[in-house]
């Protein structure tokens, strides 16, 4: 593999983040929120009208059953027990809500990867002198599955990840901490690969992810830090023992924007990357020619030297008397 002069990665952050801001500023970032919105809003609206009811008395006779052993019982301070007691109302909504959330952000980053990443990434690849090669519809069509299955992985990663650390979510603060991490890494996953996917062949990819992977799983990291704001306002419907349509379309809409921001920032970091990368392996490829061309060319001359050094001298005939 070629080794590609190294960037600033902090410098290409600082100024991705900076121009991912300024686009939260375009219209069209926010004209590109509402298709992705209305789905999700939708889906999560007929499943909360279908389904809630049954899930919550599920989860109320799961919770009702659960009876904690005696030396742990005894082991907590009487406040912990009494908030615990005075809180069990809360408890069914709040645990549905841990199931729900990660489907809600599955759905949208989904919508967002489908509906608007691509043309994102489109927008700034434009300001960058990149723009995708033309494409056979057979080709487009293979492009859309091959992400389709990098997302439906990615996705079910995520659900895994999230069912195992869901009772960690118990300790003070990784409840905030803990969906940071786990949407940091599938948001620098599929942005990375949905970004680059009408840009990069598959070298190229896999070159960039290897030269930036954890400066990419940091930038997702902190840009996944929004989605603690969404989480409040769904627990905090929780905690006011309604389910609000108004908390739910507010965070579903703080989550599109949310990741639209994500594409925006990976886009203003990876495109310019590709650019560097590309630049330098074309003008490596220049001065490569230009040095063949010259042993080329001192090649021949040596050649042609060696073939005259090789010619018998005419000999001189004599003059006439």
């Amino acid at each position: 593999m070629t080794q590609i002069p190294a960037q600033s990665h902090t410098w290409l952050a600082t100024k991705a983040f900076a121009k991912a801001s300024l686009a939260l500023l375009n219209p069209k970032i926010w004209g590109l929120s509402l298709l992705p919105f209305l789905i999700a809003s939708v889906i999560w609206a007929g499943f909360a009208w279908a389904a809630w009811d049954p899930m919550s008395g599920a989860l109320r006779e799961l919770i009702s059953q659960i009876n904690l052993p005696a030396w742990l019982f005894n082991a907590m301070p009487s406040w912990l027990i009494t908030v615990a007691e005075s809180s069990r109302a809360v408890w069914v909504p709040f645990g549905l809500l841990l199931l729900v959330i990660p489907g809600v952000l599955i759905t949208v980053l989904t919508l967002v990867g489908v509906f608007g990443t691509g043309m994102v990434a489109r927008g700034v690849g434009a300001q960058y002198g990149l723009a995708p090669p033309e494409k056979s519809v057979a080709r487009l069509g293979l492009t859309v599955l091959r992400s389709a299955w990098h997302s439906l992985w990615v996705m079910l990663a995520l659900l895994l990840l999230w069912g195992v650390t869901l009772p960690l979510w118990l300790l003070p603060g990784l409840s905030f901490v803990l969906p940071v991490v786990l949407l940091g890494w599938a948001s620098a996953r599929l942005f990375t690969h949905d970004v680059l996917a009408e840009f990069a062949d598959a070298q190229e990819l896999q070159a960039l992810r290897h030269e930036h992977g954890k400066s990419l799983l940091v930038l997702g990291m902190i840009a996944s830090l929004p989605t603690v704001l969404p989480a409040l306002i769904w627990v905090g419907g929780a905690f006011a023992f309604v389910f609000l349509p108004a908390f739910a379309a507010l965070a579903v809409w703080l989550y599109v924007m949310t990741f639209l921001a994500c594409a925006a920032l990976f886009s203003h970091y990876l495109l310019p990357a590709l650019k560097h990368r590309r630049d330098f392996l074309a003008a490596q490829a220049v001065q490569a020619a230009q040095e063949n061309l010259t042993a080329q060319q001192n090649a021949d001359a040596q050649a042609i030297e060696v073939q005259a050094q090789e010619v018998p001298p005419i000999l001189a005939l004599p003059l006439p008397h």
